[in-house]
């Protein structure tokens, strides 16, 4: 029977909602917990009981063999291809994948582009997921690759989304017209869409390897000059270091786009430290993947504290390998969880992710994985103080779980979790208090 939750199409301004479990944050779990919601916000987490004594008059639900979790936060998705579905990326390697990437997306009608995104966000709500990171490309001119109504469905999804606009060229004689693309794409998009600003918007590198130093320095200026946070896509490849134009791969890439390699040539050794010399990392950086990375790089993002992203099931398919999960843990890297596109993975599912970690790396605690997926995904996002916990004053963003085993103890809660937990066992997903997404059909 599906948990009745459809009160919250139409919240009233206070309610209170509880379960037989509450899991207020990766250490905090309520057995038969409940939240007072008032005005979209999570004004008390305590016993359902205490509540209702407490607020005896409020509308009241309580939601038996369920768990109320903080919603989980993607911290990298490309929503925009996913109307591709996965590319022979496993079988044909990294740039042969990317350079039909790029051939097959410029393909796609406005039409098919506008439905793969509506896809996209729904697979994202339907697994429980309340806030997003999502990379923005635009083609030249820019609006040969547009999403028609991309913020207009963003805002009807509830989702709390971070947009990231993407900046890519290695050419240096048009860094000038990209960079002037991309602040007018800033300007276009980045009003507010309502008083809760669940819409926000920042930049992105591609990647090093793409971005020719003029390029990424007009990145860096108007990103201080409109305090926008930063993402790029960091150390997925081998070709990112020393002298890429060596490298096969890497020539191969660049033919393909009728670029020099030898434009590459005066880069340092590591990406991290071109990254600073353009000033480029700061405490707003989000670093995406990281496979590639050596023990002075992981000290550089712990000590700096710039959070990573891992998209561990995209990563085996294109990759066939994993960063170094262990040691980032170990030595305080910032760590969120994205799923990146369904153009390298077969799901949206943070869950799905989630398992793959742990089924890859059983030594880290289930508690920790959770963590990661949920406050440490707000903060990489700069959502700290707002989502990833169920705690008062933070906005009332939860997913009601009902999962295949018992939940009346909090024993291996976690871990049972991200064992069996599955998108179908998501009854509903909830931000600023109002339901988003009801699952009608149950497992």
């Amino acid at each position: 029977m599906p948990a009745d939750i459809s009160f919250l199409r139409k919240p009233p301004p206070v309610y209170l909602i509880g379960a037989s479990l509450v899991i207020q944050d990766a250490r905090t779990i309520i057995p038969s917990g409940g939240l007072l919601v008032r005005d979209r916000i999570v004004e008390k987490v305590c016993t359902f009981k205490a509540l209702r004594t407490e607020h005896s008059s409020s509308f009241y639900r309580f939601l038996p063999d369920s768990i109320i979790l903080p919603g989980l936060v993607n911290a990298h998705a490309h929503i925009e291809l996913s109307s591709l579905g996965p590319l022979n990326g496993s079988q044909n390697g990294f740039v042969p994948w990317l350079i039909d990437l790029v051939r097959r997306r410029a393909l796609l009608p406005p039409g098919a582009r506008s439905a793969g995104f509506r896809m996209g966000l729904n697979s994202i709500l339907a697994s429980g997921t309340t806030s997003i990171g999502d990379i923005a490309s635009f083609g030249f001119p820019a609006e040969s690759l547009d999403i028609p109504a991309r913020r207009s469905y963003l805002a009807r999804s509830g989702l709390r989304t971070l947009t990231l606009i993407e900046a890519l060229g290695l050419d240096p004689s048009q860094a000038r017209d990209r960079a002037a693309a991309l602040d007018n794409r800033i300007q276009e998009n980045a009003r507010p869409v309502s008083p809760f600003r669940r819409l926000r918007f920042g930049v992105s590198i591609h990647a090093p390897y793409s971005v020719s130093d003029d390029l990424a320095s007009s990145v860096a200026r108007l990103a201080r000059r409109r305090s926008l946070p930063i993402a790029a896509h960091l150390l997925e490849t081998p070709f990112e270091r020393n002298v890429p134009r060596r490298r096969p791969a890497f020539r191969e890439y660049c033919a393909a786009f009728g670029w020099d390699p030898a434009w590459l040539d005066d880069r340092p050794s590591s990406p991290i430290e071109w990254l600073d010399r353009h000033h480029l990392l700061t405490p707003n950086t989000l670093a995406i993947h990281g496979i590639h990375l050596n023990q002075r790089e992981m000290t550089a993002l712990a000590r700096r504290r710039i959070s990573l992203v891992l998209c561990p099931r995209s990563n085996l398919y294109l990759h066939d390998r994993l960063p170094p999960v262990r040691e980032l843990v170990g030595r305080g890297v910032p760590l969120a969880i994205g799923t990146d596109s369904l153009a390298s993975n077969f799901s949206l599912s943070l869950w799905d992710e989630i398992r793959a970690l742990h089924e890859r790396f059983p030594e880290i605690p289930p508690s920790r994985l959770f963590e990661i997926a949920t406050a440490g995904g707000a903060a990489a996002l700069g959502l700290a103080g707002r989502v990833g916990v169920l705690h008062a004053g933070y906005c009332a963003d939860f997913t009601v779980l009902r999962p295949p085993f018992r939940v009346d103890t909090e024993r291996r809660l976690f871990y049972n979790l991200i064992r069996s937990a599955q998108d179908a066992h998501v009854q509903g997903v909830v931000t600023d208090g109002r339901l988003r997404f009801q699952r009608t059909i149950q497992p």
